[in-house]
């Protein structure tokens, strides 16, 4: 919930005290007090979230004393009472279930929330559409002059990856501290089923969900590790690895092959002329209806 100092001045309190966890005040809604509430009588309960005047009788959540004395709506008072308030709560608010245990955003997941809202046209040069943007709450912070993808895993988010805006900067892509890259999947979350694709990059999985290809994961470079591995396996029957079309995409795709190939139906997807971010979309379509079984590609290379 917001802090004491902006309820005083988002609803215009006076004559305020604070007695421990609670906030005195005259009451707000004048017109219940023929002479005025000269002997504050309007209490607020900080840590609860709930308000009562001893003079009038008026009692309520913070929530709704936004809804009557500001006139605004429901979602209006959600987020001005809770800004760092997730989605799951405000549902279950909106649903009845209390107010009382409602969890605070991390500090993580605050400046994901903050960079989220902030635009910037790399995102739709780049080919994402505004769909795309929001649903992977790509943002941008302008701190650091960089784009920013948060990273998911099981429904939990386990840090962000960053990139330069410009191209003279380095290092282009950054993630924050302690991001377990070698032990997860970006992009698991998005779907379920049997089968996936597996890319390199966060960038190349979400340009592939743009297009209606739903099911692919990055493994955050083409180097499958196994644990990464054991993920893939654990969760699918079918693979289709779409590395990027170089020297180390090559080598990856050998790499994870031999991992993987006696576990599930491992199948190469064909070459295109960029990496899946960068490739236009009827090429990868081409390439998608090319896949090759993983021996003979092994046969080939």
């Amino acid at each position: 919930m917001i802090q004491a100092k902006d309820i005083v001045d988002m609803f215009g309190l006076k004559n305020v005290r604070i007695v421990r966890d609670e906030l005195i005040c005259s009451c707000p809604f004048t017109e219940n007090h023929s002479r005025g509430d000269l002997r504050p009588s309007f209490g607020i309960n900080m840590e609860k979230g709930v308000a009562h005047c001893l003079g009038c009788g008026w009692s309520g959540n913070m929530v709704q004393l936004a809804e009557q004395l500001l006139k605004m709506n429901h979602i209006e008072a959600l987020s001005a009472i809770y800004p760092d308030l997730t989605v799951d709560d405000a549902l279950a608010l909106m649903a009845g279930r209390g107010y009382d245990g409602i969890r605070k955003l991390s500090p993580i997941e605050c400046d994901v929330k903050r960079w989220a809202e902030n635009k910037h046209g790399y995102w739709h040069q780049r080919g994402l559409n505004d769909q795309t943007i929001g649903k992977w709450q790509l943002g941008y912070d302008p701190a650091e002059n960089r784009v920013t993808v948060p990273i998911y895993f099981d429904k939990m988010l386990v840090g962000w990856t960053k990139r330069a805006v410009d191209n003279n900067t380095f290092p282009k892509w950054k993630h924050s501290p302690n991001l377990p890259r070698n032990q997860i999947l970006f992009g698991v979350d998005n779907f379920k089923g049997d089968s996936a694709i597996l890319v390199e990059a966060p960038l190349s999985a979400i340009m592939l969900d743009q297009l209606g290809y739903h099911n692919a994961v990055a493994s955050f470079g083409c180097s499958l590790n196994d644990e990464q591995a054991l993920l893939l396996r654990s969760r699918y029957n079918k693979l289709l690895i779409y590395y990027d079309p170089d020297p180390a995409g090559e080598k990856g795709t050998k790499k994870a092959i031999e991992k993987l190939q006696n576990f599930l139906d491992v199948y190469i997807i064909g070459r295109t002329s960029d990496d899946p971010a960068a490739t236009p979309a009827d090429e990868i379509a081409d390439a998608m209806a090319k896949v090759t079984p993983a021996w003979a590609w092994n046969m080939a290379h």
